[in-house]
């Protein structure tokens, strides 16, 4: 890929069917280069600026003959198929109509066409205008549609983040930090309920009224799934002796529990309540702490769900 990336958003749709265009919205600048033919087009608009000049100079009397009649048509016939070709639908029209409307040129007043000539330039700009692209930095081109932003053992480890990882990559490269934010918190939750499947936590019990309510884990909130876990941890390390084995397991669930509350704390519960916004350095930090608990989840929790 080209150092420099830009993403389209706007008017999909609209592009011609044509070799393989935007697949996945990529597209280096040459690409939109090549796909808008920029060279040819704006041949064509220079080309049309000169017959209008040309034109509009000529003496407010004077009149059509079959030189300028000639030259117009062939021009602006040139500049449709320009148009028709890279997809300014627009431009076409304005421009087919405008030959339609002039039909027998002979006699007609030249300032008249190149108003006429004018209005053709105009609303090949006005397509130009209505195609809008996002530039990515060459820095954070890296990002794009990448499954690999936390690594090849994350993406191994936890399948059914991959999705958000991708997503929170894009929202990086498009600089939309707090939308980034959203879905890193997105991968945490995958990597929490994971963890709870490893250790054998599917569902909840919680007491209600003299009664125990059953939720599976993932519908339940992050307080209730950590403390369940931790709970878990608990039962599973007391039964364990004094040892090498036993730190091991420890240093490995205890951090990780506490990761997991902390991003919560700091992150998630703002987030999702809309009392946060974040800035790039904010989503660089966030995205660090994320790699490093998914890499260590990664060490242990190789599960999908």
């Amino acid at each position: 890929m080209a150092a420099t990336a830009k993403i389209s958003f706007l008017n999909r749709d609209a592009l011609p069917v044509c070799p393989p265009w935007n697949l996945n919205r990529l597209a280096s600048l040459w690409d939109i280069v090549n796909r808008f033919s920029a060279s040819e087009i704006l041949k064509r608009l220079s080309i049309l600026e000169h017959l209008r000049h040309s034109l509009g100079n000529l003496a407010p009397s004077t009149v059509v003959d079959a030189a300028h009649a000639e030259d117009f048509l062939l021009r602006l016939q040139e500049a449709q198929q320009s148009c028709k070709a890279i997809g300014f639908s627009g431009a076409e029209l304005k421009i087919r109509t405008i030959l339609i409307h002039v039909q027998s040129l002979v006699g007609y007043p030249c300032r008249s066409l190149s108003v006429e000539v004018r209005h053709a330039i105009e609303a090949i700009q006005a397509d130009f205008f209505k195609r809008i692209f996002l530039e990515v930095k060459p820095e954070q081109v890296s990002y794009i549609d990448n499954p690999l932003s936390l690594g090849e053992t994350v993406r191994d480890a936890f399948p059914s983040a991959i999705p958000d990882i991708i997503q929170a990559g894009n929202c990086l490269a498009a600089e939309c930090h707090t939308a980034s934010v959203f879905h890193l918190m997105r991968t945490v939750e995958w990597g929490l309920r994971s963890l709870g499947a490893h250790l054998g936590v599917r569902n909840l019990k919680t007491n209600k009224k003299s009664r125990v309510k059953i939720t599976p884990l993932p519908y339940s909130q992050w307080e209730q799934i950590l403390d369940g876990l931790q709970a878990r941890v608990d039962k599973k390390l007391q039964r364990l002796r004094p040892g090498p084995g036993k730190q091991e397991q420890q240093e490995f669930y205890y951090p990780a529990l506490q990761d997991i509350r902390g991003i919560r704390d700091a992150w998630r519960n703002h987030l999702m309540h809309t009392r946060a916004e974040y800035t790039p350095l904010d989503a660089a930090n966030i995205l660090s702490h994320v790699d490093r608990l998914m890499k260590t989840l990664a060490t242990r929790v190789s599960k999908n769900l």
